[in-house]
């Protein structure tokens, strides 16, 4: 996210298949930000995967942090690699 909450690319190469690295997002990205969100705003900080096709969505998985996602020396530190999504 930026400083106007809306997604941007993350600027690391991809590990798995360099090909794929700047595809465009799919069109159902919005509808899967939002679904996002509702799940995880009942949480201090999770991460909520979803699967799609393109064009539907499902849910994958679901993970919880403690702390709010915050790990010990390093907080929400921006600059932090464990903090960059």
């Amino acid at each position: 996210m930026d400083e106007n909450d809306s997604l941007k690319p993350s600027d690391a190469n991809a590990l798995v298949d360099q090909n794929r690295a700047n595809l465009p997002l799919p069109d159902c990205c919005d509808a899967a930000v939002t679904i996002s969100r509702q799940i995880g705003a009942h949480f201090g900080h999770m991460r909520v995967d979803l699967i799609s096709d393109g064009t539907s969505l499902w849910l994958g998985e679901r993970a919880v942090y403690n702390l709010s996602g915050n790990f010990k020396g390093i907080e929400a530190h921006e600059n932090e690699a464990l903090s960059k999504a």
